[in-house]
């Protein structure tokens, strides 16, 4: 966590000085409100528990910075194509190198799923904190590429790049995460109106999967072991969400701070340092204004996108995205205004990229190509014929 508040830091001081960052009032407004809310949920928890984590007085600060450098990066740029692009492959890449990095500390990776009785004795994380903060990192990048490619010809390489992503997520074994990148192409599909061809690929995808399955002795027990885990169900979620509820009900408003909330709820019985759902850890911690706030803001970026949707390839990719996101949110500690590498990432690609990219007014143009509206040609007279004479209109004067 320091770290990453260090680096938080560091960039917001390095793009105030360079001037790169003009944060309107809207947005001003919006990050005074979300510190104030953080602050009262610091004063709340101390309140109603007794105590307080000093952690959350650093997240506090650290929600203001995160909106702070989220909007107004968003407000002082206007990204066009080549941008966006630039920090799509640079989530991608990042999801490849943990991904690689995942394999090499995994060895076999086949020998290990037919060896290993639960999902939890391996821990596919990369270089990240678990296993479901690398599947949360794998959705990002799935959805960079669709949105890169949105504009541009699928290659081999695109294609292999892809193919990677697709065993690294099915590796984490995080069901949200995969659940939610599921969602988000069959959304995207029919979107496209290309639900056949859409349906063509995941027949050849689900075909070559037990193909490869079936190199793999009693490999319909390995997936039905790991994957699909009937005997687990919400794999004791129902649980943690319980215990954030029962927190969120000493103080309904603000919350009592999210490290003390996990303080509490670990004082109370709960194994995990975490709620995994965004929506109860947000209730939890910071209430329903800090959950009113967020979703507000996501309302917002993904309003851009489904106005620019019916003319704008990589726009109709965002709206198939907040679909599969609203999925992932309900049972991951997904975040967007957080300290946290990963959230950092999720702010960028569902706060900043949609406000510098999609039109803020109806009548404004979008950057990818397809949004531009078509300028027809103008051509000089054939020969041998008389240009056309502009009608002549009279001066407008007194009769």
């Amino acid at each position: 966590m320091i770290p990453a508040y260090v680096v938080q830091v560091a960039l917001l001081t390095f793009f105030y000085a360079s001037r790169q960052i003009r944060l309107p009032l809207g947005f001003a407004v919006y990050a005074l409100a979300l510190g104030l809310t953080q602050s009262a949920a610091v004063i709340a928890g101390l309140i109603v528990t007794g105590d307080i984590n000093p952690l959350d007085i650093a997240v506090a600060m650290s929600k203001v910075m995160s909106a702070t450098l989220l909007f107004g990066l968003a407000a002082g740029l206007r990204a066009n194509e080549r941008d966006v692009h630039r920090i799509m492959q640079a989530v991608i890449g990042l999801a490849v190198a943990a991904i690689l990095w995942g394999l090499l500390d995994l060895g076999n990776p086949l020998a290990t799923l037919t060896q290993i009785g639960s999902s939890y004795e391996v821990n596919f994380r990369g270089f990240l904190g678990n296993r479901n903060q690398l599947g949360s990192l794998v959705f990002l990048s799935i959805v960079a590429h669709f949105v890169i490619r949105a504009t541009k010809r699928w290659s081999f390489r695109a294609a292999s790049i892809l193919a990677v992503q697709g065993v690294g997520l099915l590796l984490t074994m995080s069901r949200g995460a995969v659940f939610a990148t599921v969602i988000f192409l069959l959304a995207y599909f029919l979107l496209k109106r290309s639900l056949l061809w859409g349906m063509v690929g995941a027949l050849a995808a689900g075909l070559t999967l037990f193909g490869l399955l079936d190199l793999v002795p009693d490999s319909m027990d390995v997936l039905q072991r790991l994957f699909i885990r009937e005997d687990a169900g919400l794999s004791g979620r129902d649980l943690l969400w319980a215990h954030g509820l029962e927190i969120f009900s000493l103080s309904p408003l603000v919350g009592v701070g999210a490290f003390q909330a996990l303080d509490v709820a670990t004082g109370r019985g709960m194994t995990i340092p975490q709620f995994h759902s965004f929506y109860i850890e947000t209730l939890a911690g910071g209430g329903i204004l800090e959950l009113a706030l967020v979703l507000g803001a996501l309302f917002y970026t993904g309003l851009l996108a489904f106005r620019s949707a019916r003319r704008d390839p990589v726009a109709r990719v965002y709206v198939a995205a907040f679909v599969g996101l609203a999925f992932l949110a309900t049972f991951e500690s997904v975040g967007f205004l957080s300290i946290g590498y990963v959230d950092t990432l999720f702010g960028v690609l569902f706060l900043t990229v949609p406000i510098s990219m999609f039109p803020r007014k109806k009548d404004s143009l979008g950057i990818s190509r397809s949004s531009l509206p078509v300028v027809k040609e103008l051509r000089a007279p054939r020969l041998g014929t008389n240009p056309p004479v502009p009608s002549e209109t009279p001066p407008v004067g007194r009769s």
